[in-house]
Parts: structure tokens; sequence; C-alpha cells
């Protein structure tokens, strides 16, 4: 008897731990992780942060934009892609927004079409800032560097044409619209400079034409600066890029900045990099290569002197 009263004394107490808990989960602040579906890279990001240390003061929630509502508990909208961003905006959100996965040129084409927006965001293509100090410091004796893009790609072209001239590095861009002539205009810029940076603008630069502006380089002796790991694998002679870990890492450093107001607006490229070279390639233009570590401690000495204003 005594034995069954002591069980249910345990499950009324068993039961009113769980009310409580509930409870107190019920009363955190949100944060919402927003995206327009979860899978790959996405859903490995949700997950993370999920599990951070954000999760010991807020109740973190991954959402489709397609069963979204808004809640006034959230503290934090983290937009996963700009379908996701472009939501947030239609919804005149206006508690604090950091985005993720979005291009440096994406977003300069999001803040021209809604100038007024006060959205966070990193984006996790690479920093062509970095890129450029990253060659003169591979050549330095480089003296013109090529950049070849399409017309739907966008990036402060003021801005990188005085960082490349405190660099004693010549930019030329040159604009191609069309992919079936993609082999001779390319032809055409890389010949007529030290070296290439192949930017992640998908108009020109897919399986298909990478391969050709590659191989087009190297007939012609000349350097590329990729825009990822993988492609410096492929035969690209260095590039700096971040790793999922550590763009993943800077979205929940960032998120917590934000949370504590201890940030201005966040608008850039990742903090967090790393470099990634190919000897071989270097062999093959006869260049001798410092260490990653090096070149890494390079490009974050280097880059603070750098001014960008206009």
């Amino acid at each position: 008897m005594i034995f069954r009263v002591l069980i249910k004394i345990g499950a009324v107490i068993t039961c009113l731990l769980a009310c409580t808990l509930f409870a107190m989960e019920s009363e955190k602040s949100q944060i919402i992780i927003l995206s327009k579906n979860f899978s790959g890279y996405t859903s490995n990001i949700a997950k993370n942060i999920e599990l951070s240390s954000l999760n010991q003061k807020y109740t973190i929630h991954s959402e489709s934009i397609n069963n979204w509502k808004p809640n006034e508990n959230t503290k934090l909208y983290i937009a996963l892609g700009l379908d996701a961003l472009r939501v947030l905006q239609e919804q005149q959100i206006k508690k604090p927004v950091l985005a993720g996965l979005i291009t440096s040129s994406q977003w300069l084409q999001f803040k021209s079409n809604n100038p007024s927006t006060s959205f966070n965001t990193i984006f996790y293509d690479p920093d062509p800032l970095k890129q450029l100090i990253l060659a003169k410091n591979l050549i330095p004796i480089a003296s013109t560097i090529g950049v070849m893009h399409s017309e739907q790609y966008h990036f402060d072209q003021t801005k990188l044409l005085a960082a490349g001239e405190q660099l004693k590095l010549q930019i030329n861009f040159k604009v191609n619209n069309s992919s079936d002539n993609f082999n001779r205009q390319y032809a055409d810029i890389s010949n007529n400079n030290d070296g290439i940076m192949l930017i992640p603008d998908r108009a020109l630069y897919n399986r298909n034409t990478i391969p050709k502006a590659i191989l087009t380089s190297y007939r012609q002796s000349k350097f590329i600066i990729g825009y990822s790991k993988g492609m410096v694998k492929s035969g690209a002679l260095a590039s700096s890029y971040t790793s999922s870990n550590d763009y993943i890492q800077d979205l929940i450093d960032s998120s917590e900045a934000i949370l504590n107001s201890n940030t201005q607006l966040i608008n850039r490229f990742s903090k967090y990099f790393s470099v990634a070279t190919n000897r071989e390639v270097a062999k093959s233009l006869g260049l001798a290569l410092p260490s990653k570590n090096d070149l890494e401690n390079m490009i974050k000495e280097q880059i603070s002197k750098i001014s960008l204003e206009n």
C-alpha cells in the first residue's frame, strides 16, 4: 500500500517538474531560423545553431517560410537564403534580422531594392579584398589582374579599384553577357593581365566553363585566384575561403552580439577565413609559396591598413 502511494507521489512530482520546465521553456524568448527548405548545408547550419550556447537563454526553432507566422516573442530572426530574407522584408519585420547564405552580389541587389533596410548579413562568398591581397603576396611583381563578370553580378568596383591602387595592383574589369563567346572573351582578358580573379558569378562560371578557364590560363602561364577550396584543387593557384564550421561560428557569434546589443549593423564577409594553395600549379609558374599560416597572417595584417573610403 505504502509502495503504491509513493509511486503516485513520484508520478505527481514528475508531472509538476515537467510542467514547470515546460512553462520555463515557454517563457524563453525565441530565435527563429527561417529558410525556404532545410536540407544539406542549410540543415547543418540550423542544427548547429539550435545546439549552440544560444539555447541556454533562447528557445530556437527552425521554420519553413511557407509555414512561418510572425511572433512577438521572437528576439532574432536568422534568415538562411535570399528567399527567407525577402519574406521578412515583405512582412516589414522590425525585430533584428541576421541573414546567412547570402552572397555579396545578392545583398547589393537586395539593398538597392530596399535602401532603408536595417537587416544584418554575413556573406558566404570570398572577400574580394582578401583575394587581391592574397594575389599580391603570392606574386609581388604582378601589376594587373583581370575580373570577368556578367551584368547580373553586383559588386562595388569603386572600392575594389581603390584597394587595388593601394596594393599597386590594377584591376581590369570585363563584362561578358554571353556564354557563347566565353572562351574567346576569357582568353582575351587572361592574356592581357598577369592573372585572373574568378568570382562566383553563376551566369558565367559553371562546371563547363571553369575547366576551360583554368586550362586557358595554364597554357598562357597566368595565375588564377579561385573562389573556393575545390577550385584550387582543380587548378587555381590559391583562394581564401571560409569553412562551413567557421561560417556557422560567425553566425552564432554575431547572433550573440546582436542580441546583447554589442555591435553596430553587420553587413560584411565572414571574419573567419583560411587559405588554400596548389603547390603543383605554383611549381609550374615558377613560384615559391609562403606557408598557409604566413599568407593568412599577411592578409590579416594588410587588410586592416587598406582604406576603402570612396
